[in-house]
């Protein structure tokens, strides 16, 4: 290959490279962006069903289905995200404690 054709095609791999890139970090964008609004949907319904299970299920966790509402709880994180999977197996599942900070403890 001569110099010039070596050089073209380094230049057309670079562009292909970035704009690969580019691409990516959109999804990765869009797809955080997702998640936010998902997340402030959850809280939401948490918001609104909270005071009246806090009292009887304090401390307990809650599953939300973040697009339709729907809620699981359980004293056990896990029984209560397998309860909303078996529901909805590929949903958007957030998952909160019902007592004052709402935090499950993890990280």
């Amino acid at each position: 290959m001569c110099l010039r054709l070596k050089l073209l095609v380094v230049e057309v791999m670079v562009f292909l490279v970035n704009n690969v890139i580019y691409l990516i970090y959109e999804e990765l964008a869009k797809r955080e962006a997702e998640k936010k609004v998902r997340g402030k949907k959850a809280r939401s319904r948490f918001e609104q069903i909270c005071p009246e299970l806090i009292d009887e299920h304090y401390n307990w966790f809650i599953t939300i289905e973040a697009n339709c509402g729907d809620y699981f709880i359980d004293r056990d994180i896990e029984v209560a995200e397998q309860k909303a999977r078996q529901k909805y197996p590929s949903g958007w599942l957030v998952t909160f404690r019902l007592n004052e900070t709402v935090t499950c403890g993890r990280i």
